[in-house]
């Protein structure tokens, strides 16, 4: 699926040596279509395949555009669902609500069915139009095809693949040039988990990315493996509850109680995660303050313990450390001050950003697109062109508050509560809040049966998207606050530069 290397060498145009010390000719990507889609395949094989040679996929490039940083202690699963989900996402997002349009205009001209019933909206109540759940249905297929099947093409460098894992002297010079991978690296992607901050391997690629780099906060991007579950826990909530309202002949209290509790369910898991998440980060910033070299983990030896392996990932990474740093001091303070504060920037935070919100709440506008084809099958284009703008109104402002304002809730209620079944009585609350936010939202919107007043809702969405956004923007400054106080002292420690190109045979 996606690109990898042998080598980064400082010159794209420069043949590349491999490690027997022969010249080799460049590959350039498009000779290699086959191989673009190799690491994530059947659902992250590289990641799980420890035992497989995977060697063989990489080759030399002049740069690399993307550096994965990650634990490999943490769960693979979810690392390769992120994966997709930050590669292929977007796309799948642009493609699912391409396909809603066009599934719409084949509603209105007739040439698919629908179910016939009364409409309910305070606009055309009482008026008889054909409903079909043909836009929500085919863009939530369209999404999940696009996301497991599409192919980036990113060059990326990934350790298992990049790194000869089954010779050691290839190995050992594979490991001991990670500072120039990583420096002659465009971007490094951190995939997190609460496992990254325990290990020495991941805290070094960070470090000697941070100090290797100009303006490397504009070149990090920190993505929490929790923030894959919560995507698609609010995406399924609504895309199940959006077809369960465009099937539903009469709105009667249990069928609201049902759709209710569909997206119940599924705020449920995110909320867990996202406390989760909160907790891990916390934990983490404790952890890194007291951080020591002996005291991280390495793959090989830990506590003490005899090193068995032939390749001893602690020795290799101390002579690095010497060479990049000076000293051990010298890291450590590195990874206290500035790893620290770049991890916390970005996980302490908002998970999700401003787009990933907005590509959460498609499923919204896919159920819109259903309702505007009722209405434009029986060419009632005014009511349709308000549908559109509250449809737009909920995609781009109306959840993303939503989810802010739950962010903020997880936010405050992270802590692990006394005992289980407390902690999961919280998750329920925040799940509760969520629920009935989105479900006031709908009833005021359906309450509204003029233009006027569908002006004055969007306008007022628009106030309170206003409104959390700045309350995430006080957060986030308390937040800076914060780690400004942890770099105070960062000004001597700041001037280490990682150096090097792979080591020849």
């Amino acid at each position: 699926m996606l690109l990898l290397f042998h080598a980064a060498e400082s010159r794209a145009a420069e043949s590349p040596k491999d490690w027997s010390g022969r010249r080799q000719k460049v590959e350039r990507p498009w000779k290699l279509p086959e191989k673009l889609r190799k690491v994530l395949q059947s659902f992250g094989a590289a990641f799980r395949r420890t035992d497989v040679d995977l060697y063989e996929w990489s080759f030399p490039v002049g740069s690399i555009q993307v550096f994965w940083s990650h634990s490999w202690h943490g769960d693979k699963y979810m690392k390769s669902l992120l994966l997709l989900l930050l590669y292929n996402g977007p796309a799948a997002a642009i493609a699912a609500t391409i396909s809603a349009l066009l599934m719409m205009c084949l509603q209105i001209a007739g040439f698919l069915p629908g179910l016939r019933r009364v409409g309910k909206s305070a606009l055309d109540q009482g008026v008889t139009m054909e409903f079909g759940p043909w836009c929500t249905a085919t863009a939530g297929l369209v999404f999940l095809v696009v996301l497991l099947l599409g192919k980036p093409r990113s060059l990326i460098f990934l350790d298992q693949v990049c790194i000869n894992q089954k010779n050691p002297e290839q190995k050992a010079k594979g490991i001991m040039s990670i500072g120039a991978f990583l420096k002659y690296s465009k971007q490094l992607l951190v995939v997190w988990d609460k496992t990254y901050a325990g290990r020495l391997w991941c805290l070094l690629e960070l470090a000697a990315f941070l100090t290797s780099h100009e303006e490397p906060g504009k070149k990090v991007t920190i993505r929490p493996t929790a923030m894959a579950p919560c995507i698609l826990g609010f995406g399924v909530a609504l895309w199940a509850s959006t077809i369960h309202v465009i099937l539903a002949s009469e709105k009667i209290p249990a069928d609201s109680l049902v759709v209710f509790l569909t997206r119940w369910f599924f705020f449920y898991i995110a909320a867990s995660y996202l406390r989760e998440h909160y907790r891990n980060t916390e934990s983490m910033l404790k952890e890194l303050s007291d951080f020591t070299v002996q005291g991280a983990k390495c793959h090989c030896c830990n506590d003490g313990e005899a090193c068995n392996s032939n390749v001893c990932d602690r020795a290799i990474m101390s002579r690095c450390l010497r060479m990049w740093y000076g000293s051990v001091d010298a890291f450590e303070a590195t990874v206290r001050t500035r790893v620290r504060t770049m991890l916390y920037r970005q996980l302490g935070g908002v998970v999700f950003p401003y787009g990933w919100q907005v590509i959460v709440s498609s499923p919204i506008l896919w159920g819109f697109a259903d309702t505007m084809a009722a209405r434009g099958r029986i060419e009632n284009w005014k009511v349709a062109a308000i549908l559109f703008s509250r449809g737009l109104t909920w995609c781009f402002f109306l959840f993303p508050l939503i989810l802010q304002a739950t962010l903020l809730s997880v936010k405050c209620l992270h802590r692990v509560q006394g005992c289980v079944w407390q902690d999961r009585l919280t998750n329920v609350v925040v799940a509760f809040l969520v629920s009935a936010l989105f479900a006031f939202g709908l009833w005021t919107s359906s309450r509204i049966a003029d233009d006027v007043g569908s002006v004055l809702w969007i306008c007022g969405s628009v106030i309170l998207a206003g409104i959390s956004w700045w309350a995430l923007r006080c957060q986030a400054r308390h937040t800076a606050r914060m780690l400004d106080s942890i770099q105070k002292d960062d000004g001597n420690h700041g001037a280490a530069v990682v150096v090097g190109n792979p080591i020849p045979a």
